[in-house]
């Protein structure tokens, strides 16, 4: 190697990181003030507003989905006033948001210590029934209908937990109570029609699947279920007569599920098209795959391939509602197994 060459090289990097260096401080010295300026600007305006406000535009940041920045609020709501109820409230609710559940019940909780209030309980009670703390979520919906009796989403959401918890009759009655207090949306009540299912009242779930599709006509889903209730009080064949004229929209795994209840293709064949698109939530995909082939074989009297399907179904653990029908069905499954 050239000495003088390697010597001349190096003065010349030296000298041009020097000026980067420099102009690197440069921009620093321009920029950090500005920076310390909008925070300070920032914490000047937080303090300009009353916790009130905070928790006003808070609210408004959650209504948009901006969890992090609604709970950033409350928080600047509640160091201004920690006794404030509701700013715990809100930020409960945008941390929820963020699936932090734990930290979101503790929020709610302090919230609850401050004032009663229904709806507190009530949001606090969907958040243990997202963690599967049925037992604390039932409870919180009891106490948000004693607080407020015509607290009418306490009923459908209380209906719900019941489901979740394997309590089909009582999530019937809690379902009824809220068409009764909602008339307007008894067509939105899909749940209803699998509880009713579940309960074995198959005409009065292919009422409530057919009350759906007046709302949802697209959902493949749906017209899954009401064939279901219908293979159950008609026989398969006659279902199938009807599931045909209802031709299948809704995309994802929906189509060949669509092919399969219609006798169409195989369940082999269902599966595989239905968990081809690796695009999309490979999970998700597996787990209605193997829930509808699963639930394919019920209605075809097939309870090995059933179990086997919706073993595979309940393995892949989740909290869609839809998981705890798989868990249910399999639970009934087995538990007929064990009787013969």
């Amino acid at each position: 190697m050239n000495r003088t060459k390697f010597i001349k090289d190096f003065l010349t990097s030296s000298e041009t990181a020097m000026k980067m260096l420099m102009l690197f401080a440069t921009v620093l010295a321009v920029i950090f003030p500005t920076i310390l300026f909008a925070w300070a600007v920032r914490a000047e305006a937080a303090q300009d507003k009353s916790p009130q406000d905070l928790v006003a535009q808070a609210a408004q940041a959650l209504r948009q989905r901006k969890f992090r920045e609604a709970a950033e609020l409350a928080t600047q709501a509640i160091e201004q006033k920690p006794d404030l109820a509701e700013a715990y409230v809100v930020r409960g609710q945008a941390r929820g948001g963020m699936g932090q559940l734990k930290e979101a019940i503790a929020d709610f909780t302090k919230a609850i210590e401050l004032k009663q209030d229904a709806t507190t309980y009530l949001v606090r009670g969907n958040a243990y029934s997202e963690l599967d703390e049925h037992a604390k979520s039932l409870a919180d919906f009891d106490q948000a209908l004693k607080l407020d009796p015509k607290a009418r989403g306490a009923y459908r959401q209380r209906g719900r937990t019941n489901f979740k918890a394997g309590k089909v009759e009582p999530s019937i009655a809690d379902f009824d109570r809220y068409v009764e207090l909602e008339p307007e949306h008894e067509n939105d009540l899909w749940e209803r029609g699998l509880s009713r299912y579940y309960a074995g009242q198959f005409r009065q779930a292919q009422n409530s699947f057919e009350d759906y599709h007046k709302v949802g006509p697209d959902d493949t889903e749906n017209d899954l279920w009401r064939m279901l209730s219908q293979a159950e009080a008609d026989g398969l064949a006659e279902a199938q007569k009807v599931l045909k004229t209802l031709h299948a929209k809704r995309g994802g795994i929906f189509p060949p599920m669509y092919d399969l209840y219609t006798g169409k293709i195989k369940p082999d064949e269902a599966f595989t098209r239905a968990t081809a698109d690796a695009a999309n939530d490979r999970k998700s995909q597996d787990f209605y795959a193997h829930l509808y082939v699963g639930m394919w074989f019920v209605a075809a009297r097939d309870k090995p391939k059933s179990i086997e399907h919706l073993e595979q179904a309940v393995a892949l653990r989740s909290t869609d509602y839809m998981w705890y029908v798989a868990r249910l069905q399999l639970e009934r499954l087995k538990r007929a197994e064990k009787s013969k």
